[in-house]
């Protein structure tokens, strides 16, 4: 009886002590931030509604995802970019979204992401000659073939000039030729290319855009091919449509929240939507793939820097005012733009009838007329609406006033303040 009590006290011991050696290994739970993967999202400029929107859609997904954003916003400028994206490589990030502000930065920094063995999924612009681990793009080549095919239905004929980047770059090339394809074989379209710079801040491109439609003359339509010249076009619109000028056939890019407002208001004939809600979804799919080192979903590789890059391409859509519904999931109930009523024939009319109620007015109550003789002895009477009055007076009259008018010499004068009142 001694002896198995002595052994179960033995056993008790050893499982007790065994178990305090479990819970010292025991490590405690990850919390659900430190479960999320850091992906950095480094953006050219958030200008606009677009790309607002395009965060707001990006962040709804990234809770479900387990994924954590880390946004930087370049405001257009390329060294900017630079140290931002410096700051979030220190910050431990596993994979990069870039909206590349400058083309010969995007290098650098894509160089610098990779020797930190960070992958980097860049949006809508691959510079040349830069290696990144997926590409992701609307499809511009569409984009200007829908632009071109819109003067198509509008038998388009005249001068059309296009507003575009001066900045070369893939982009401006696939929206060109694409306006070129749907144009090519037609007869009376004169077009004419103005590159504009689109770099720094957003409110500076959409000026120059403004200030080069103001310098035009004969111009029957407009493309524009870059979304931040898209303000400068709409200003310049609404200024014509408050002149009550004919207004050009227009077509923008993006679709944004002013754009459909524009559309609704009658002032842009159409605009191409590069559908930011689909680049959103792709660009977190295609992040948190990298970041997992995980292989990515493209549609073709093109070659850039020697190397294969994946391709993942978002179709586009065109949008006038029979279809503009198709934004109110984006941008709710769509309101025509306000623009103030016209300063020409519809502004004299106005002044017309402002100076009808005034003399009406002044007709509705009695008027005091004083005539001063020449011996100095006046004479003042009160003449009520409608009626007349006729005056001998021998000599000379030496003033006149009627109402509150100013005392003229002479008859002549006193006529003239007469009319004025």
């Amino acid at each position: 009886m001694g002896r198995r009590i002595v052994a179960f006290s033995l056993v008790l011991l050893v499982v007790l002590t065994g178990g305090c050696g479990l819970l010292k290994k025991a490590k405690k739970p990850l919390s659900k931030k430190e479960n999320e993967i850091p992906i950095g999202v480094a953006m050219a400029n958030m200008a606009g509604d677009g790309y607002p929107f395009f965060k707001k859609e990006m962040d709804k997904g990234a809770k479900p995802a387990k994924v954590k954003l880390l946004w930087q916003d370049a405001k257009n400028d390329g060294p900017t970019q630079a140290v931002q994206v410096e700051k979030l490589l220190e910050k431990k990030i596993k994979a990069l979204v870039l909206l590349p502000a400058d083309a010969a930065i995007a290098r650098d920094i894509v160089s610098k992401t990779a020797q930190k063995k960070v992958k980097v999924l860049i949006l809508e612009n691959l510079p040349r000659d830069v290696n990144a681990d997926g590409f992701l793009s609307p499809d511009w080549l569409r984009a200007g073939e829908l632009q071109g095919e819109l003067l198509v239905k509008q038998k388009f004929k005249g001068n059309l000039l296009v507003l575009t980047a001066a900045q070369p770059s893939m982009v401006e090339e696939a929206l060109f030729a694409g306006l070129q394809r749907s144009l090519q074989g037609l007869t009376g379209i004169k077009v004419k290319q103005a590159p504009l710079d689109v770099t720094g801040k957003p409110e500076d491109v959409a000026t120059r855009a403004y200030e080069a439609l103001k310098s035009q003359t004969g111009i029957q339509g407009i493309v524009v091919q870059h979304s931040l010249l898209v303000p400068g076009l709409i200003k310049y619109l609404k200024e014509k449509k408050e002149k009550q000028e004919t207004l050009p056939v227009t077509v923008a890019l993006g679709a944004s929240k002013e754009g459909a407002a524009a559309i609704a208001g009658d002032l842009l004939t159409a605009d191409v939507d590069t559908r930011p809600d689909l680049l959103a979804y792709y660009a977190l799919a295609g992040a948190s793939k990298l970041a997992k080192k995980e292989m990515l979903e493209y549609d073709q590789k093109i070659k850039n820097d020697g190397a294969d890059v994946p391709v993942k391409v978002i179709p586009v859509r065109l949008i006038r005012k029979d279809n503009l519904y198709l934004l109110e999931e984006r941008w709710g109930k769509i309101k025509p733009l306000a623009v103030k009523s016209g300063s020409g024939s519809q502004g004299d009319s106005k002044s017309g009838e402002s100076e009808k109620k005034g003399q009406s007015a002044g007709e509705s109550t009695p008027s005091k007329i004083k005539i001063k003789g020449k011996e100095g002895k006046t004479l003042e009477l009160e003449l009520k609406p409608g009626e007349s009055l006729e005056l001998e007076i021998d000599g000379e009259i030496k003033a006149m006033k009627r109402g509150k008018g100013e005392e003229q010499e002479g008859q002549q004068g006193g006529t003239e303040s007469g009319q004025g009142t």
